[in-house]
């Protein structure tokens, strides 16, 4: 079969925006496909119109009942046929692989970054499923994904409005570092799932989060110690928006500014967005090449292909700790550490894994084992950090020392990741006479953003 490429339009076009369709919508919905968790939110003109920030969060499946979040994880069956979303895919196949049946299964997780920086990107492309490694259709994994927080967001307004889908404009995020052809596999996957391309629009994620930012009544900064500074929002104020996820870093510099034509304040971006893949996630991979040294590659191998829910429990509890690790940290942090890790190792390696470390010069002043507790000391959790905290605030002083006729007022941080005591602090050492402000609604604000979005698309009036 020929290969065809996903078409390569200029960044303005890449974001077709039916304004006169979105006019005519009693709702817009809005779904952030995130690298790590998904969700969805929706809102009545009416609504807008009363109260922009009047937002409705989807409650979705979530790892203990229903949640405003879930995993980005799909799983499909033997015939590849769409069987769960979410942490309820997670679970099914933890199920399957407890059983040894996982290989007739295909589980994709965080698959979103499959898109990123793929020139050769098409149709027809396929994706390895997790564990097993089997293939599937790109499309169709990303399109039933879509079809299901569609699906979800769709019976929840039903239930509260009474609406269908010719009524609702439907908006979906995506990083600003994505190129076109990456932007327009999405809205190829969304049509495909059932939305009609004139209820349909993509949002860059960092504008999403400038759009809810400007309609808050104030600027908040929370500093390490627990102070807060509030400043009011005004026209001419330049600010960089951060946007820190799981995988991937967007950085783009905005205005605020009054406009004559539509007699509003709007935003204008002052130069274009520029990023990498340095999210949070790269942190979780020092602490995983950790575990790798400590444990082994063999134990490593096993415990991912057959003791995966082990894995990311404790993997879970890691993305917990790693976000209130603080340049100050000097207590030690303890991670339980499964029944199954720790006999795998003294299977494979006729020790105790607590005597194994000891004889580990690298770790032995860092990590101590005492039965079923892993003790990392506060040093060896700031290194996991450091190198990716370092990287973000390095290139985005480079960016900013490059437009240095660019007066940036402040600093907005978004995204998972921007929760970080370790990065929060770097970017005030870094930028000290920016006021630095980080949303206490960061996860949500750039879903939020994208819904003010579709009920107001004139409000980014200006692209780079």
């Amino acid at each position: 079969m020929a290969t065809k490429k996903i078409g390569n339009r200029k960044s303005a076009e890449a974001i077709p925006v039916n304004k006169s369709a979105m006019d005519r919508k009693e709702i817009v919905a809005a779904i952030n496909f995130g690298t790590t968790f998904s969700s969805c939110a929706f809102q009545s003109r009416a609504d807008f119109e009363s109260n922009p920030l009047k937002i409705e969060l989807v409650k979705l499946a979530g790892s203990s009942g229903l949640s405003e979040k879930t995993s980005t994880a799909i799983l499909f069956d033997k015939h590849k046929q769409f069987v769960a979303f979410g942490h309820e895919a997670e679970e099914l196949y933890n199920q399957k692989l407890a059983d040894g049946n996982q290989f007739d299964w295909y589980l994709f997780r965080r698959f979103k970054m499959f898109l990123y920086n793929r020139p050769d990107l098409a149709r027809n492309n396929m994706i390895k499923s997790f564990g097993t490694g089997k293939e599937m259709s790109a499309m169709l994994v990303f399109q039933e994904a879509i079809r299901y927080l569609k699906d979800t967001g769709l019976q929840s307004i039903q239930n509260k409005y009474n609406k269908g889908m010719t009524d609702i404009h439907w908006i979906f995020t995506v990083p600003a570092i994505w190129d076109d052809p990456a932007k327009q596999f999405m809205r190829e996957a969304a049509i495909n799932a059932g939305i009609a391309t004139d209820n349909l629009s993509l949002s860059l994620e960092p504008e999403a989060a400038a759009l809810f930012y400007r309609y808050l009544p104030y600027d908040r900064s929370t500093d390490l110690d627990g102070s807060v500074s509030i400043k009011s929002f005004r026209i001419g104020n330049r600010y960089l928006v951060l946007d820190v996820g799981s995988c991937t870093v967007d950085i783009t510099v905005y205005e605020v500014y009054s406009d004559d034509q539509t007699k509003t304040v709007a935003l204008r971006e002052l130069d274009k967005a520029n990023g990498g893949e340095w999210g949070g996630t790269r942190v979780d991979g020092e602490f995983e090449h950790m575990l790798e040294e400590v444990l082994g590659p063999e134990v490593m191998e096993i415990v991912r292909s057959y003791y995966n829910e082990d894995f990311m429990s404790l993997m879970a509890v890691f993305e917990v700790k790693k976000r209130n690790v603080t340049p100050d940290s000097s207590s030690r942090e303890t991670f339980a550490l499964p029944q199954s890790i720790t006999d795998l190792y003294k299977q494979i390696n006729n020790k105790d894994l607590e005597e194994g470390i000891k004889s580990m010069g690298k770790y032995r002043n860092k990590i101590s084992v005492n039965k079923d507790k892993m003790n990392i000391e506060a040093e060896m959790m700031k290194e996991f950090l450091r190198p990716i905290v370092d990287q973000i605030c390095g290139i985005t002083k480079e960016i900013v020392d490059q437009r240095n006729d660019i007066d940036i007022n402040k600093i907005l941080m978004v995204g998972g990741f921007s929760k970080s005591k370790m990065l929060q602090q770097k970017v005030r050492e870094t930028f000290p006479t920016q006021l630095l402000i980080v949303l206490e609604s960061a996860r949500h604000c750039v879903l939020k953003g994208a819904v003010i979005n579709g009920h107001n698309p004139s409000m980014i009036t200006v692209r780079v």
